[in-house]
């Protein structure tokens, strides 16, 4: 009977063992697997945001300053009269004065000997242009040394006057813009300045009808004093 305990105890005891043995066996089991899984798994990965390139704006050009033109000043355009004398007289030349679009009539004098008469020293004087000062100041005109000497005579009847002048050459351009007013307000001030002309003709080489074909006019023209008052480039008096 006591071995009999005896085995059945042996017989619980080896129960006990395998039940032990195969807890042991779960577990390390378990560990193994906890193990692999864990050395499987990928190392975190680390998101990195890359800012976008920084966007640099040039600062904006600096505009530059327009380029200075030297511009004749108004009082370049105005002429002290000179002093007469008992040997001399004095007289006017009328020229535009300017640049681009600040372009006005203006007066320069002229002062010569007594010899000769006003009408033919006036109109010798003006076909030779301004001085070259006087272009550095801004007077301008279609007058210069290549039509100095071009008068060829300058008569007077009573208060009728006829201005005969050689062929001045091509002039294309009075016939367009305002050049042409301009070119006729310059003999006309400078005329009409002498209180002995009352109309005035102008001819090239005896031909009045070729002088206004400067113009792209076919009739000649005869202009008179009160007819040029009421122009708007009559200079005063």
């Amino acid at each position: 009977m006591i071995g009999r305990l005896i085995n059945q105890s042996l017989a619980g005891v080896n129960y006990l063992l395998t039940i032990a043995v195969s807890v042991v066996v779960i577990i390390v089991a378990i560990v193994a697997f906890r193990s692999l899984v864990e050395e499987g798994e990928p190392p975190p990965v680390t998101t990195t945001t890359t800012a976008p390139p920084r966007q640099v704006t040039a600062p904006a050009a600096i505009p530059l300053p327009e380029p200075v033109t030297t511009r004749p000043a108004r009082t370049n355009c105005i002429r002290q009269a000179p002093l007469p004398d008992d040997r001399t007289f004095v007289f006017r030349l009328y020229y535009d004065c300017g640049i681009g679009d600040d372009v006005f009539g203006a007066w320069v004098y002229r002062q010569v000997d007594t010899e000769g008469g006003p009408l033919s020293r006036t109109m010798q004087a003006l076909v030779e242009g301004p001085t070259s000062e006087e272009r550095a100041d801004g007077f301008r005109s279609l007058f210069s040394s290549t039509t100095a000497g071009s008068v060829l005579s300058v008569s007077r009847s009573d208060g009728d006057v006829v201005v005969d002048l050689r062929d001045l050459g091509s002039l294309p351009s009075l016939k367009v813009g305002s050049e042409g007013a301009e070119f006729l307000a310059s003999l006309n001030n400078s005329l009409f300045q002498h209180d002995i002309v009352d109309t005035i003709e102008y001819r090239i080489d005896g031909d009045c009808d070729r002088f206004w074909d400067y113009f792209g006019a076919s009739d000649c023209t005869i202009i008179a004093r009160d007819a040029w008052q009421d122009d708007p480039r009559a200079a005063s008096p």
